[in-house]
């Protein structure tokens, strides 16, 4: 029996994770400048060569060119206060965790790390394996021994004896090393080439011969200091798809960002496509051509274009069919369905403002700005709406929700609880109220303009305060580029200033000193954000400037999509992959039943008791291939069963199509029927739980056997 892993066993290993990031960040702890590299006798790319023979994409591709220059960058950007900070913090948990390591051990760490050279990564993941374990690599500008020389003198460190406890390095027949730990393999070292080594989960993984380093747009306003790619097609064995089931409706996502002179961020998210895809988009956003006025002591603006905004917002106002409470206690729906008096009169443009809150529990209020075709027809069809709707209430003895009043010589009308039931308690009541106003845009021409705001407060406060902002022909509006299908502006000085009080009273609870700097102190920082997006029939197109780093959120989650296990069916790999999962499972209830009955069970009916089947039926099934299905759909429409079955005898039966037993007194086997998969003959388990594969030979090597033996991981149980 091999050793048992614990969590803290782990979480003592991939804390190793967070120290590299808390060095890279605290002022006076940047990468030197780099080492000339030792001469290394080597030959070609063992994983170059390789990749030559693969048939799939990587599903992440990332590119640092430096991290050294992403590093000082980032902290001679707006963001590098915060990023200061976030370093300290994160050498402050690591000494206040339970696991014992102090603030001097994790500083010693850090400082080693520091010393490294700089390097350039290059890292791509890969669909996980036909076990479900994932697959990645990361490239590395150090050649394999300088590699293996930091990582072991990080593993010397007297400081990381506990931190590090048990993760060794042995050395292999092919020249690289094994990162072990408690006798599991975590990773391996390799050597490419002469002066380049990787790291990675599996020791033949292929790595691109042509990294990807970014495209042509990403390059466009200089060199960024991060590019990735998260490809969504071509990553998986396909073997069993056809056209449509293999068709995507997002090819790839690529991300790249670098600093700018003044420093600020400049991001830059481009979402690929096929035509098809860009003309529902199309068709769905439009460009936005009206321009709005923006307060500018608003937390931020959105400026967008679609046809759903009419009556969505229409529906969020309360118009439309009632929800309402009738004396029995039971829910009715009253009202007809079609286009209200906002969908008849307003356009598809809208600016939504987000205003910050007043009174004694300061929840922000929202205010839309829609064009309106007739402000005065406008005002009359919804007094007309709102009369029925109060209607509807009087009738049933229940209160009218809408109220009219008069403010500034416009009409007002607001509801006090549209669709609200009896009983419902809610800190705050977001009011929907309605007016008309004028308004210029950027071009000094006056609109008519139907204002919709959601306020906690006073709805005739609310409107003397929206009439009462300042209006100055050089104020902000939005959007401020011409060609743009959305625009969001962030007012980041009046967002840091409300919120981080807050967040200073949650992050001292987890770290005492990680106190957040003051607004007054940040304050030529908080540049404002701006995020524009442009939608074509090829993709989507989503540019950011402002002071925070929008890829701390964008990377991760990209990163975080590609080692999805992916079990949806959708490709051979991804069936495989679960059957295995399966066998797993059932094999460890076989084992269950060789120890109580003393024999292998001779059918997985035999199961049923240690396995809950009726409560876990996805046990017995395994959905076809995308090309079986569409076969056995067409074999149907030519054929019909006329012998009639008893399903009350059916339900009580365990059907096993599925899975083959080959039993023996001295061996068994569990596997897969014939022709579930469509790149292998057989996938089965053994009474050692071994997962073993045989795989299909093409017609023109019939003469050949192409069996492959792979041991799995032991048994679960």
């Amino acid at each position: 029996m091999g050793r048992t892993i614990s969590f803290k066993r782990l979480n003592n290993a991939l804390k190793i994770c967070l120290v590299p990031l808390a060095a890279a960040v605290c002022p006076g702890q940047t990468p030197e400048q780099p080492e000339p590299p030792p001469p290394v006798v080597g030959g070609a790319d063992p994983i170059a060569v390789a990749a030559a023979e693969s048939e799939i994409r990587p599903r992440l591709e990332l590119h640092l060119p430096s991290v050294g220059k992403l590093i000082t960058e980032t902290q001679r950007s707006h963001a590098g206060v915060f990023a200061t900070r976030l370093g300290r913090m994160m050498l402050e948990m690591a000494s206040a965790s339970a696991e014992g390591v102090g603030a001097a051990e994790a500083t010693a760490i850090t400082r080693q790390i520091a010393r490294w050279p700089d390097t350039a990564i290059n890292a791509v993941t890969f669909a996980p394996d036909n076990e479900g374990r994932l697959r990645w690599v990361i490239r590395f500008d150090w050649p394999i021994q300088g590699l293996y020389e930091r990582i072991q003198t990080l593993l010397q460190l007297e400081s990381a004896s506990e931190l590090l406890e048990g993760l060794t390095l042995k050395s292999t027949a092919t020249g690289g090393y094994e990162i072990t730990l408690a006798e599991s393999i975590l990773g391996c070292l390799q050597p490419a080439g002469e002066s380049h080594s990787y790291l990675a989960s599996h020791p033949d993984l292929p790595f691109p011969t042509a990294p990807f380093r970014g495209t042509p747009e990403t390059d466009q306003d200089g060199p960024p200091l991060l590019v990735c790619r998260l490809n969504l097609t071509g990553t998986e064995q396909d073997s069993g798809a056809t056209f449509l089931s293999s068709f995507s409706m997002v090819t790839d996502v690529v991300y790249a960002g670098r600093v700018n002179e003044e420093g600020s961020w400049h991001e830059a998210v481009q979402v690929h496509w096929p035509p098809i895809s860009g003309m529902g988009a199309k068709a769905l956003f439009g460009r936005v051509k009206q321009t709005f006025f923006v307060p500018e002591d608003a937390f931020g603006a959105l400026a967008v274009k679609s046809l759903m905004i009419p009556g969505m917002l229409e529906g969020m106002a309360g118009f439309g069919p009632q929800v309402m409470m009738e004396g029995s206690g039971e829910m009715a729906i009253v009202g007809e369905m079609g286009p209200g008096p906002i969908a008849s009169s307003v356009g598809s443009e809208m600016c939504l403002t987000l205003l910050p809150g007043t009174g004694l529990l300061p929840i922000p209020d929202l205010v839309v700005q829609l064009k309106a075709k007739g402000a005065e027809g406008l005002i009359g069809d919804l007094q007309e709406a709102v009369e029925e709707i109060n209607e509807i209430y009087r009738d049933r003895e229940r209160p009218a929700p809408w109220k009219k009043a008069t403010v500034r010589d416009r009409t007002v009308l607001w509801s006090e609880g549209t669709n609200q039931y009896p009983g419902m308690m809610m800190p705050a009541v977001m009011r929907p109220v309605l007016f008309a106003t004028k308004e210029t845009d950027a071009r000094d021409r006056e609109r008519d303009f139907l204002v919709m705001g959601w306020t906690s407060t006073s709805p005739k406060a609310f409107v003397r305060r929206w009439l009462d902002m300042p209006r100055v022909k050089e104020g902000r509006y939005l959007p401020q580029e011409k060609k743009t299908n959305g625009q969001l502006w962030i007012n980041w000085e009046q967002v840091y200033g409300r919120i981080s009080p807050y967040g200073n009273v949650a992050l001292g609870s987890l770290v005492p000193d990680a106190l957040l700097p003051r607004a007054s102190d940040v304050v030529e920082d908080m540049t404002d954000g701006l995020v524009t997006v442009r939608a074509k029939y090829t993709g989507l197109d989503i540019a950011h400037r402002g002071p925070l780093p929008g890829g701390v959120l964008v990377v991760p989650a990209l990163a975080s999509a590609s080692v999805a296990a992916d079990e949806s069916g959708g490709s051979d790999l991804a069936r495989e992959r679960l059957a295995s999962q399966r066998l797993k499972v059932l094999y460890h209830h076989a084992k269950l039943f060789k120890k109580d009955m003393g024999r292998w069970p001779a059918e997985v009916a035999e199961l049923d008791g240690y396995v809950d089947f009726a409560g876990h039926p996805e046990l017995l099934k395994l959905q076809l291939s995308s090309r079986r299905q569409l076969s056995e759909w067409f074999e149907g429409l030519f054929k019909w069963d006329e012998d009639e079955t008893d399903e009350t005898d059916e339900a009580d039966e365990i059907e096993d199509e599925v899975y083959v037993v080959d039993w023996g007194r001295e061996s068994w086997r569990l596997g897969l029927a014939p022709n579930k998969l469509e790149h292998l003959e057989k996938l089965f388990i053994d009474q050692d739980g071994r997962i073993h594969r045989v795989i299909k030979v093409r017609n023109d090597e019939e003469d050949k056997t192409s069996a492959t033996g792979e041991s799995g991981e032991g048994s679960t149980g």
